[in-house]
């Protein structure tokens, strides 16, 4: 009765086949265990050592991944890897119309601290 006046209350009924449904509780992220217990029985024979260890191993394939697949170093560390919007090449444009760009980008002083004045 409910669901033909709120059809989408309705509970439906998954499409998946009955393997991927229970995939989640047979294997694991990487290499499914039944396949630790059964081709390495003495890697695995201590359950809380194998946890122990697959978290070991994952935290490092992730640290792996994060920094050295998904941000190498110095890739696209600086601005020029940038999009540049239309907004920016109108503020280029009339900032180097005008000349005030050539002034900002001159160097202006060429030492880090003042020159001392007791120096003799």
């Amino acid at each position: 009765m409910l669901s033909r006046i709120f059809p989408r209350l309705s509970p439906r009924v998954s499409a998946l086949p009955t393997p991927v449904k229970t995939m989640s509780q047979r294997s694991h992220i990487f290499t499914p265990m039944d396949w630790m217990f059964y081709y390495f029985p003495n890697y695995s024979r201590d359950k809380v050592a194998l946890m122990a260890r697959q978290i070991k191993i994952h935290f490092a394939i992730g640290f792996a991944l994060v920094f050295f697949v998904y941000h190498p170093p110095y890739k696209g560390a600086d601005y020029e890897n940038f999009h540049k919007s239309p907004l920016y090449w109108y503020k280029y444009n009339k900032l180097e119309r005008s000349g005030q760009l050539q002034e900002n980008l001159r160097i202006k002083r060429d030492w880090f601290y003042d020159e001392d004045p007791n120096a003799s």
